[in-house]
């Protein structure tokens, strides 16, 4: 979710990365001010928080933007994400 760890494995970045849009946009998400398209809003996972935190829902609200603007636009099978959100939330919180 940062600068290094999603471009810096690359050789070339990913079409339609851009660091400081994604930035915005997971900061929004943190704050309340991002609303995810209908397909992500509704997604959730309370077993998924990350208490030490201020806003212990950050890696689920990491996996809903990972979905929204990767997996849905560029998986043929970003259902089995949404259906199985619970899981995908839980491995994005524990990384």
């Amino acid at each position: 979710m940062t600068e290094g760890a999603t471009v810096g494995g690359f050789a070339n970045k990913p079409d339609g990365y851009d660091f400081v849009a994604t930035y915005t946009t997971l900061e929004a998400a943190y704050s309340g001010q991002h609303k995810f398209g209908p397909r992500v809003e509704p997604l959730s996972n309370s077993e998924a928080q990350l208490t030490l935190l201020p806003n212990p829902n950050v890696g689920v609200l990491n996996a809903k933007y990972l979905i929204e603007s990767f997996v849905i636009p560029n998986m043929e099978n970003s259902k089995a994400f949404i259906d199985n959100f619970a899981s995908y939330s839980g491995t994005v919180c524990s990384t």
